[in-house]
């Protein structure tokens, strides 16, 4: 996991209110010991690419930032005409933390989904260990379902490695921070998009394609959707 690099990241400077959200981003190799058997193509893997980010925010900033992380992955995935459903991860049992501070945290995301109208779920005990989460979920051309993005709400490493900011009353506090990943594992979201279009890709993915064929960029369609809407 990368999460103990960007805290430390965020503990190395002196940050204000004024700096919040604070959003780091990589996309860097993770390494999982699978157990024997649960190998699957680039389904599951030991060695993936993940889409990670870590955002740092007041708590004033969490439906806010939540929104924006929910648009981005709606436009993400309609660049590829998939549809995904939403799975609000609730308290494991081996949680970290107070029940209250649980509480908040779940009661939160779920207003967050509802102001903005996603359809969702709630998955009972699914949370992280650290706190509640929205996974993004894909039906393969099987039935089979799949995570692949999650946006976990987090109050608990930030206290653990003891994160501060100034706030505008010249007080310290703790941030919340906001784990989020939109493809999940590359490899696995390609594993999928293989099985959906069966082969068959799209021109401007495919790798062979007719010479005169124009390929537009990811960055282009996106650009263009932007300005559709």
């Amino acid at each position: 996991m990368n999460c103990p690099n960007a805290m430390t990241i965020f503990k190395q400077g002196i940050h204000s209110y004024r700096d919040l959200p604070l959003r780091l981003s990589d996309c860097d190799a993770l390494h999982r010991h699978e157990k024997s058997g649960e190998l699957n193509g680039l389904l599951r893997v030991q060695k993936f690419a993940q889409d990670d980010a870590h955002i740092f925010v007041t708590e004033d900033q969490i439906g806010e930032e939540y929104k924006r992380i929910l648009e981005i992955a709606d436009l993400f995935y309609s660049v590829f005409g998939i549809k995904f459903k939403i799975r609000l991860g609730t308290r494991p049992d081996d949680f970290m933390g107070d029940i209250a501070t649980w509480d908040k945290a779940e009661k939160e995301l779920e207003q967050i989904l509802i102001d903005n109208k996603f359809d969702y779920f709630v998955g009972q005990g699914e949370g992280a260990f650290y706190g509640p989460k929205l996974d993004i979920l894909m039906d393969d051309c099987l039935g089979r379902q799949w995570q692949t993005g999650t946006i976990q709400l987090d109050f608990q490493l930030p206290r653990k490695f003891d994160l501060k900011y100034t706030d505008s009353d010249g007080s310290e506090k703790t941030p919340v921070v906001i784990h989020r990943v939109i493809y999940g594992s590359l490899e696995r979201f390609m594993g999928i998009l293989i099985e959906q279009f069966a082969g068959a890709f799209p021109v401007w993915i495919s790798p062979v394609r007719p010479k005169s064929s124009p390929l537009p960029t990811l960055n282009k369609i996106m650009l263009l959707k932007f300005a559709n809407n």
